[in-house]
């Protein structure tokens, strides 16, 4: 921190076009999904209706896809893997309660799990 002077800097990745161009993208992506879920009534509609659900698991069984094909990658997981890295113990969230009559839950996925579970 100290060499680098990182914590001087206001913004390290100011004239960054890469990262101006990705912002760029995932604000436009996000802003046509926002605008699907207002045209069916509202994101607790669509919710009850089933619509995002099936919106996210296509999503995430595309980056599940990608991270086992190797076209996308999680440093230190899947690249520049560190062999003598030791796990830290995780504990994971107790499940909110039910409620009935409402919509199907979104679960929370960890793409490196299965890598590291795997390396074990």
């Amino acid at each position: 921190m100290e060499e680098s002077n990182l914590g001087r800097v206001d913004d390290p990745a100011s004239g960054s076009w890469y990262l101006d161009a990705r912002t760029r993208e995932l604000a436009e992506a996000a802003w046509a999904e926002f605008q699907i879920y207002e045209a069916e009534g509202g994101v607790i509609a669509c919710l009850q209706g089933g619509v995002i659900q099936p919106r996210i698991a296509r999503a995430r069984d595309m980056a599940e896809k990608a991270y086992r094909d190797g076209a996308a990658q999680i440093i230190g997981v899947t690249k520049f893997v560190d062999p003598d890295v030791r796990s830290a113990p995780v504990t994971p969230a107790p499940a909110a309660p039910a409620v009935a009559g409402t919509f199907e839950a979104l679960t929370p996925v960890r793409f490196a799990a299965a890598f590291e579970e795997a390396a074990q």
